[in-house]
């Protein structure tokens, strides 16, 4: 199962990779959503049951992020819609990992999972930079990210 479900991520950021790569013709307007949003590719963070929110290097759990209500607020903050695609700072420290869980996917004749919470993906924060690095199955992208998402991250950082 943990093979298909990085299969799909895969073929997920693929897809979100050559999506990103087309040319708008001179006459489209600017106002039309720009084909390098990641919410276009990926609604997979909506699946998660737990996001655990650490600091970078510390290993240590600062805030776990579960049930329904409390994920669609968080995806919410992040503002999805406004990413877009870019190159990360030299100067840039990573200083947040939120890490996505959520159980295996049933398989044909199973009657219940495991119960274990497993990685789906992880964004990575920055200290006074407003980008992200989302991981999904061994690859990743970075994304310039609103200056409010990016508080909002770094705010939970600071929730210790």
């Amino acid at each position: 199962m943990k093979k298909i479900v990085s299969v799909m991520l895969a073929v997920t950021l693929i897809a979100a990779l050559c999506g990103c790569t087309s040319v708008k013709s001179a006459d489209e307007s600017e106002s039309e959503e720009s084909s390098d949003s990641i919410s276009d590719y990926y609604s997979g963070m909506e699946k998660a049951q737990q996001i655990n929110v650490s600091a970078v290097g510390s290993g240590e759990i600062i805030k776990i992020v579960s049930g329904k209500k409390d994920i669609e607020d968080f995806i919410t903050a992040l503002e999805i819609d406004e990413w877009k695609l870019g190159e990360l700072p030299e100067n840039a420290q990573k200083n947040g990992e939120f890490s996505f869980s959520q159980e295996k996917t049933l398989k044909a004749g199973d009657k219940e999972t495991d119960g274990n919470l497993y990685d789906i993906m992880k964004i990575y924060s920055y200290e006074d930079q407003p980008y992200v690095r989302l991981e999904i199955a061994k690859m990743g992208m970075t994304f310039k990210v609103p200056d409010a998402a990016a508080k909002y991250l770094n705010g939970l950082l600071k929730q210790a």
